[in-house]
């Protein structure tokens, strides 16, 4: 009987000593979830989130936010791979190609009259026909918004908002000459297609 009754303590006190464990780790796991839950009072890092995640409890930001890196982590890859095909395929950014069609203009002021005529005849005839010489410059009187008014720009032409007409120097230019009155009556014109020269009245 003596060795069954120390079986029945030593299992008495086995349980004891579970319960007690029992009961402490409950209490550790209450007192952890205390402290997340109030950790945004204590600590300024979670006070005020900036990202959609704020209501969460601070335990949980690591997993939510963590998706959200990868978000941009990816949008940051796609920028810089698109930097990279636009690098490699020889494309040109919108501004470069701005001021590569700008420096194409300058330089086509430059052409002389005669080509500038030849290329008006071979690529836009009708307003060849439309073409007049002004003393050293080509003017060619025609509406402003029109599909061609783009390769006359590239041509070296500019618009001319005070006479309504599309004008080009051919290496003739004088940006602190104004002329008050018309200048076909000073210099005379005529229309290259025709070769018949005429004054203004």
């Amino acid at each position: 009987m003596l060795p069954s009754a120390m079986n029945h303590a030593s299992f008495a006190r086995c349980a004891g000593y579970g319960l007690v464990v029992l009961i402490v780790f409950r209490s550790f796991l209450c007192v952890s979830f205390v402290v997340a839950l109030t950790r945004p009072l204590s600590q300024g890092a979670y006070a005020v989130p900036s990202e959609d995640y704020s209501r969460w409890p601070p335990c949980f930001a690591a997993f939510v936010g963590e998706g959200r890196q990868t978000e941009t982590e990816q949008q940051n890859k796609k920028k810089t791979m698109k930097t990279y095909i636009i690098k490699n395929s020889g494309l040109q950014s919108r501004p470069e190609q701005l001021n590569k069609a700008y420096a194409k203009h300058r330089a086509n002021r430059e052409l002389p009259m005669q080509s500038v005529l030849n290329f008006l005849k071979e690529k836009l005839p009708q307003q060849y026909e439309l073409a007049e010489i002004v003393g050293k410059w080509i003017w060619v009187e025609f509406p402003k918004r029109q599909a061609v008014a783009s390769l006359l720009w590239d041509l070296g032409f500019h618009w001319n908002h005070r006479r309504n007409v599309w004008q080009h120097p051919c290496g003739a230019c004088a940006p602190f000459v104004s002329h008050p009155h018309d200048p076909r009556i000073k210099y005379g014109s005529y229309f290259a297609a025709s070769k018949l020269a005429f004054h203004h009245a």
